[in-house]
């Protein structure tokens, strides 16, 4: 028998299924024992999470190239410098934000716990 039960919490809706087992026990008395379901891996998130951490990795490594090799130290790589900021302040702002929509589905839980979608 599976159970679903829904319940607000101050940070998200959550949804918990259960499979509810009741046993008898030898003295003619029942047990009920409560299993939780495995959530399923979201590989989405997972790819989202690698990706994050390879485009930081990335950007990260060409601004310590650029500083600390004298002959990258010209307008080009300057400007490809700049570059690789932005995109790195996007890895670590913006991408992460992605993710938690991928595993949630939503960011509702940044505005207000009695807004609704």
């Amino acid at each position: 028998m599976t159970t679903a039960v829904s319940f607000w919490t101050s940070q998200m809706n959550v949804t918990v299924i259960a499979d509810v087992v009741v046993a008898a026990v030898p003295d003619n008395t029942t047990s009920t024992t409560t299993t939780t379901a495995a959530s399923p891996v979201k590989w989405g998130a997972v790819v989202l999470g690698l990706i994050v951490i390879a485009t930081a990795f990335g950007n990260i490594l060409l601004c310590v190239a650029v500083i600390t090799d004298r002959r990258l130290q010209n307008m080009t790589n300057y400007f490809l410098a700049s570059l690789a900021v932005s995109d790195l302040l996007v890895a670590v702002v913006v991408m992460p934000l992605a993710v938690v929509v991928q595993i949630y589905g939503t960011v509702t839980f940044f505005v207000c716990p009695h807004c609704t979608n």
